[in-house]
């Protein structure tokens, strides 16, 4: 209950996939099947191991995203926002698309993966789901917004 066993190629489609069916995504485990054949159990709110070290929880998140899917972008997110078509609202976006936050003086400092409904895969402290809106990201465990949405961009 709550498991689902898959190819590494097919780890995170079929995460987020899963993700985006439970309310929180708390509690919800993958077993991910390297190339190599072994196996680890990764908890969908902690993807910091699949049998290796996948992504610093910190940054390079949506980078490894993308190149499980076949796709190389920059790890840095000052770096992914100059990619892409920008979207004029958040309502234009689809999976996939990437949504970028700055700081108080206008950097770009944070990225995640917009999901379907207004949710969105991002790394704060750890790699968490929450939802998005037109201010940014609704913190679930804070009750507030945690970071201040600047531009939303199709990269693919």
């Amino acid at each position: 209950d709550g498991e689902v066993r898959v190819p590494f190629s097919e780890f995170l489609p079929k995460a987020v996939a899963k993700a985006k069916k439970s309310k929180f995504a708390r509690g919800s485990s993958v077993e991910v099947i390297a190339p190599d054949g072994t196996t680890s159990k990764v908890n969908l709110v902690d993807l910091t191991r699949a049998g290796q070290r996948l992504v610093d929880a910190r940054e390079g998140l949506t980078q490894m995203i993308y190149r499980i899917n076949g796709h190389s972008i920059p790890r840095d997110a000052s770096q992914q926002v100059g990619l892409g078509q920008t979207l004029s609202f958040i309502d234009e976006s689809e999976p996939g698309d990437l949504a970028f936050f700055d700081d108080q003086e206008g950097n770009i400092i944070h990225v995640g993966l917009l999901l379907e409904n207004h949710y969105i895969l991002h790394a704060h402290g750890r790699v968490r789901i929450d939802r998005i809106d037109q201010t940014g990201i609704y913190n679930f465990d804070t009750q507030q917004h945690s970071h201040k949405l600047r531009i939303i961009k199709k990269i693919l």
